[in-house]
């Protein structure tokens, strides 16, 4: 009889949060207002996620011709315009990549940001993606942090939407629940502010597992970070985590 295989060690706490319909917006602006964060399911169609996502592929070749999606040698930070540990695609122009804008554009992003805010009015940031695809050489220590400083009282929220599922051993989001008001560091002048390396919060942080074509929307005074896929992640290097990072505010604050 032969032993059946030992699952990996999980590093990071788990959590299947609700997921939402855009359409019911009372129950998922309650949520984050609530949690600090929500999860719109079926925030972009599966065609145009597909497309998306091939759209992308093309243009990470044509800046980088030395890296060859079929060979998972060539997926080295020599090769891609990122920041490998992190995961994000923020060189060679990618927030105004084809691919991103039409993520942006034919998700449902951007009205869930019109229904936040309360207007029709609103502006897109120019932020990259996020790509993981190497299980040993995309890890970070913990940099858990808030985007926003405790003496800044407007409304600032941020979004991320997810063309695959992020399961228990894959890349993805990791917060503290209701950090957003639970946890108010000194007022400071800078709006990245990393979370205290002995913090008793870190006990608190969880993973949240969410669907294919997921938009997770976050308060940026939520502790969150981005994490990578488990070292032993049963299928090895692979394509694991591709992610856009959607954010729209209201034109007013331009």
């Amino acid at each position: 009889m032969s032993k059946s295989k030992k699952e990996p060690k999980l590093t990071t706490k788990i959590f299947r949060p609700l997921t939402f319909d855009i359409n019911n917006e009372n129950e998922w602006l309650t949520y984050l207002e609530n949690e600090g964060y929500t999860v719109i399911n079926n925030a972009i169609s599966v065609e145009d996620a597909n497309e998306s996502f091939e759209m992308f592929k093309e243009e990470l070749c044509y800046v980088s011709p030395t890296f060859d999606w079929n060979d998972s040698s060539t997926w080295i930070s020599e090769n891609c315009p990122i920041i490998m540990n992190k995961g994000s695609v923020v060189y060679n122009g990618f927030g105004h990549s084809d691919s991103n804008w039409n993520l942006r554009l034919k998700s449902v992003a951007k009205d869930a940001f019109k229904i936040i805010y309360d207007t029709d009015e609103v502006v897109s940031s120019f932020d990259g993606l996020s790509l993981f695809l190497n299980k040993d050489k995309q890890q970070s220590l913990s940099w858990l942090h808030q985007d926003q400083r405790s003496n800044d009282d407007r409304l600032s929220i941020q979004g991320i939407l997810n063309i695959f599922e992020c399961d228990k051993y894959d890349a993805g989001f990791v917060c503290i629940p209701k950090s957003h008001v639970e946890y108010v560091p000194q007022p400071t002048e800078n709006d990245w502010l990393i979370l205290p390396k002995n913090h008793i919060y870190h006990n608190k942080c969880v993973k949240l597992l969410t669907p294919e074509r997921s938009l997770i929307l976050f308060n940026s005074k939520l502790v969150h970070a981005n994490v990578g896929m488990n070292k032993k992640h049963p299928k090895g290097n692979h394509i694991n985590r591709f992610s856009a990072y959607l954010t729209f505010g209201p034109r007013y604050r331009q």
